[in-house]
């Protein structure tokens, strides 16, 4: 079996270079994949260091190629353009892959040859100790790719569960053509990164009939710099998930009648009122509700400024 291994990168050359370095160490039989690196209008050293990369490990055919429109979706569907083969594997530009990871892709699919999609497990290194990140990722490890799921053994996904594009299989065929991700997600708007194209490509497939599994083995770390470690940067993530919730179910709801769309939860949001006033642990229960707050006001408020600001429609 054949791969493609895609990562799209801005701005993060020294991340970069060591998610390169751990795929130099995959042991699996030569020729029988490739890496191709997305320059995705990145200003720093990132050309340089995919040089020096491939001067250090020239057993690797590590391809650089560019996507000019900014945006994580913009630059993996350009690397799927480019790819040689239909077994695409997905990795972020901050991950360390262990060294049987195309092996373990290509057992699980032998398992499950109708996979349109594969994940595994991505657990978090962070320059952090675990007790003080537990306070900042409590109920937001979706925040880090960080997956939920407790099991040991491979599973099958129903909707609305998902796969990270951190460490993700993609059959190239199951969309019919090489624009795997929605770039309406993914994409920079003014100065706003919008993602969700992964989370979005799962639900689509799932509400499509495919077959997506998690594997736990396949498990890779993903290491977080410290600025993201932070209560503001969680918090801006919940506003940009609510601007994220608002295109996909503005785009999803109008092809699939089984799509659930957000509603509000004032039940939610009345606990967290009680819990603040009764409950020791006042400063958890407003972070939760601020959280709530900020996602409701990016899906009902922001995404419609940024949409029109923008020109673009859902």
């Amino acid at each position: 079996m054949k791969f493609s291994i895609i990562i799209p990168t801005h701005n993060r050359a020294d991340s970069l270079y060591m998610t390169l370095r751990s795929l130099a160490g995959i042991v699996y039989r030569k020729g029988r994949y490739e890496v191709i690196v997305v320059n995705n209008n990145s200003t720093d050293d990132t050309k340089h260091v995919v040089g020096i990369f491939r001067k250090q490990y020239p057993h690797v055919r590590v391809l650089l190629r560019t996507a000019h429109v900014r945006g994580p979706a913009f630059a993996r569907n350009a690397g799927v353009r480019h790819a040689l083969y239909d077994n695409i594997v997905f990795i972020d530009d901050d991950v360390i892959v262990p060294k049987n990871l195309l092996t373990l892709y290509a057992q699980t699919l032998a398992r499950y040859p109708t996979a349109a999609i594969v994940g595994g497990k991505v657990t978090l290194q962070s320059p952090r100790s675990i007790t003080r990140l537990k306070n900042i990722i409590r109920d937001a490890e979706w925040v880090y790719a960080l997956t939920p799921y407790k099991t040991e053994t491979p599973i099958r996904l129903t909707y609305p569960n998902i796969i990270y594009s951190a460490n993700m299989y993609v059959n190239r065929n199951i969309t019919g053509s090489d624009a795997i991700f929605n770039e309406k997600l993914g994409k920079v708007y003014g100065n706003i990164l919008i993602v969700g194209e992964d989370y979005e490509l799962c639900i689509r497939v799932l509400l499509m009939g495919g077959e997506v599994i998690y594997n736990p083995d396949i498990a890779v770390l993903h290491a977080i710099d410290e600025q993201r470690l932070r209560r503001s940067y969680v918090l801006s993530r919940f506003l940009r998930s609510g601007i994220e919730q608002s295109i996909i179910d503005s785009d999803l709801k109008e092809r699939f009648s089984d799509h659930v769309v957000y509603h509000v939860s004032y039940n939610h949001l009345l606990r967290y009122i009680k819990h603040f006033f009764t409950d020791r642990r006042k400063a958890y229960f407003a972070y939760r509700f601020i959280q709530e707050i900020l996602f409701i006001f990016g899906y009902f408020i922001c995404s419609k400024l940024l949409l029109r600001v923008e020109g673009d429609s859902f």
